[in-house]
């Protein structure tokens, strides 16, 4: 689901992000680092690129945990 909200400041979209917000897409990219910690206090778990947030890294966190480190045992080598 996308919910698409026009506001005439791009810090004014933060009071519409929650902790059921897992992902959302700035544009241009240089604004993504004034926006990153209020949008992580408000509960966002992913902050990306526009049109950047179908493909992710594996090993990334996904809704709020690492899926692949509980699917995995894990072994140290030393």
């Amino acid at each position: 689901m996308v919910d698409v909200v026009p506001v005439a400041e791009l810090s004014e979209a933060v009071r519409y992000a929650g902790v059921a917000t897992q992902t959302v897409g700035v544009y241009p990219d240089i604004r993504k680092a004034e926006l990153r910690d209020a949008l992580a206090c408000a509960g966002v778990q992913r902050v990306v690129s526009l049109g950047g947030a179908g493909g992710m890294p594996p090993g990334l966190s996904h809704d709020g945990f690492y899926p692949l480190q509980r699917l995995m045992r894990w072994v140290n080598d030393e």
